[in-house]
């Protein structure tokens, strides 16, 4: 379909040439060349729209800074002129440029992002390390700005944990292979208890779903996302059903909700029965060996008691079997478009045909097409 697109401006330019030579040929081919290269980039842009997931990551904060409010003068060169409003010369003006106090907060993924002053207090009391002071050695006019700031103290305790989103390429998302899984509709998922992803709520995102997860599970599987999450490459979800309506067989259609998975996360979904056994437990990755999960299944066979607190602390222990599947691997399976953009592009072909063609008739003498 996509070489039918890409040939209609250029066989448009090919059979203006043969029918109105001799001309310039070469204008026709690089406008139809141009007309190719906006295809291409149209249909790159659908590809990648068309084909696009999300992905979630976890990282903490390391330090913050406060910088101070300074100032600073600077020159200019304006013109002269005279009363004719002719530039006779330039004469140099100076003036101050105020710089506002700043806060930011810096984390372990080099990323920074501007804070106010509450919360960097708020930090500072939260790590409990002394505040540093740093001279900016600033060329200031009359106020000199310098910094200050806090570091973690390296505690899992005072972790200050954070979630982002991210898009990527998926070539599985809409591909017709097997690893491909069936669609899953809003009201099946309801009907089977299936969850949702959670949503980021004051920059951060549970990791445990389920009933019954108290504040401090939620805290150490944040923490296990945001410490390890960039050095493994990790998102760690654990997803708890009632083992009385559900049977293992209902984690393949939360992976099938959840188009298989981002390519980062590693799954646990945990049958609990009464509240406190783990009855069955079935985890899903993209892994080529899944390795962690066949772990992550024998450590509940043998610890079937409720504790996700002491399988938080097995999981720091093991994530050495923890390795990302590439989705570089799956660029063979190519991008497919959906059909409203196959449409799409051929319009856009049709038009820039058409556009070729009227740009060609308005600047050389071309006998304009007429239907007999």
């Amino acid at each position: 379909m996509l070489w039918v697109i890409y040939l209609l401006p250029i066989t448009t330019v090919v059979v203006l040439m043969y029918l109105n030579s001799p001309l310039e040929w070469w204008w026709f081919l690089l406008l139809g060349a141009l007309c190719d290269v906006v295809l291409y980039g149209c249909c790159r842009f659908f590809k990648w729209y068309h084909n696009k997931s999300q992905e979630f990551r976890g990282s903490y904060a390391t330090s913050t800074y406060y910088y101070e409010a300074w100032n600073e003068l600077r020159s200019r060169q304006v013109p002269v002129k005279d009363n004719k409003g002719n530039t006779v010369g330039y004469r140099t003006e100076y003036y101050v440029v105020y710089h506002p106090a700043e806060w930011w907060v810096h984390y372990n993924t080099g990323e920074s992002e501007a804070i106010g002053s509450q919360y960097y207090e708020y930090l500072g009391r939260l790590w409990g390390t002394p505040e540093q002071f740093h001279d900016m050695h600033r060329h200031y006019h009359t106020i000199d700005g310098d910094a200050y700031s806090y570091e973690w103290d390296g505690m899992e305790a005072t972790c200050d944990t954070r979630t982002t989103s991210h898009s990527y390429v998926n070539p599985l998302k809409h591909s017709n292979s097997i690893f491909r899984y069936k669609e899953v509709s809003e009201d099946e998922a309801f009907d089977l208890d299936l969850f949702d992803y959670p949503p980021i709520e004051a920059d951060d995102q549970n990791a445990v779903l389920g009933r019954g997860v108290s504040n401090e599970v939620q805290k150490k599987f944040r923490f296990i996302n945001a410490f390890y999450g960039q050095r493994h490459e990790i998102k760690v979800f654990v997803l708890l059903f009632d083992a009385a309506k559900h049977k293992p067989d209902v984690a393949v259609m939360q992976r099938a909700y959840w188009h298989g998975c981002a390519k980062n996360e590693f799954v646990v979904c945990l049958g609990i029965k009464d509240g406190t056994t783990v009855e069955w437990c079935e985890p899903f990755s993209w892994m080529d060996k899944p390795t962690l999960g066949a772990a992550a299944k024998d450590y509940f066979l043998k610890h079937p008691s409720l504790n996700l607190l002491a399988f938080g602390c097995w999981l720091e222990e093991n994530l050495n079997l923890w390795e990302r599947k590439e989705f570089s691997d799956f660029e063979y399976l190519g991008l497919p478009l959906s059909k409203i953009q196959y449409a799409l592009l051929f319009i856009l072909s049709l038009g820039l045909s058409y556009l070729a063609y009227y740009i060609l008739l308005a600047n050389y003498y071309i006998q304009p097409i007429t239907l007999q």
